[in-house]
């Protein structure tokens, strides 16, 4: 945090807000989230703010805004289960999404589950079954990479709503990979590097809650049996 409210580019109260969303987190995990993923965030939106011009840095900075919204409802809404819908939702203001989903890690079953779903859930080669589900969304997650796809002409068939374009970004807390979010356009060249960046910070955001809530409900699992 100290990158970031040294060098001017966010207030020491903004600095706070994600420190304390990352530390909740991690003061919730059952194990393998580390606070250096806070540093790791703080370091990459600056080295972005720094690097860009005056109209970018603007731009930066209501990204910022944003993403302290994100922050307090994460560190603020321990245990209601909308928080991860009111987060997405605040996402469509710095990404056009048609449609967003995250999918979270199912422990007994070692599956990835739809959790929220803002619009249609949307995938590629969803017919093809890896370790962790079907679809490129499951492979993301399985491989910790983040996939962007600009140009796409899937036209509506089968059930499923055209596509244009496409995003998946895995959310890791710590070594694990715990979920992935996607996110589709009927349009093809809507998502950009940028939008990229800014899902990959949000996940980080968001990772050390992620793990708690796959953690809790194993226990509730557990106490089940």
């Amino acid at each position: 945090m100290d990158v970031l409210r040294d060098k001017g580019l966010v207030s020491v109260k903004i600095a706070q807000l994600l420190h304390n969303s990352l530390e909740s987190g991690a003061s919730r995990k059952p194990e393998g989230f580390s606070l250096a993923s806070s540093a790791d965030l703080c370091n990459r939106v600056a080295k972005i703010i720094v690097k860009s011009s005056p109209s970018e840095r603007d731009k930066r900075h209501r990204e910022m805004d944003s993403l302290e919204a994100i922050s307090r409802i994460v560190s603020s809404a321990v245990g209601d289960e909308r928080v991860l819908e009111k987060c997405l939702g605040l996402l469509r203001e710095l990404i056009p999404f048609q449609n967003g989903a995250i999918f979270i890690l199912k422990e007994d079953t070692g599956k990835l589950e739809l959790e929220v779903a803002l619009g249609y859930p949307q995938d590629l080669i969803e017919r093809v079954e890896f370790d962790l589900g079907q679809g490129l969304s499951a492979w993301a997650a399985r491989e910790k990479k983040t996939v962007l796809v600009r140009e796409l002409s899937r036209p509506e068939k089968d059930g499923l709503e055209r596509l244009g374009s496409f995003l998946a970004v895995p959310i890791i807390a710590g070594s694990r990979s715990v979920g992935v979010i996607t996110m589709g356009h009927p349009q093809s060249g809507v998502f950009t590097s940028d939008h990229k960046r800014i899902l990959q910070l949000f996940c980080t955001l968001i990772s050390g809650s992620v793990l708690s809530l796959v953690a809790e409900r194993q226990r509730e699992a557990v106490a089940v049996v």
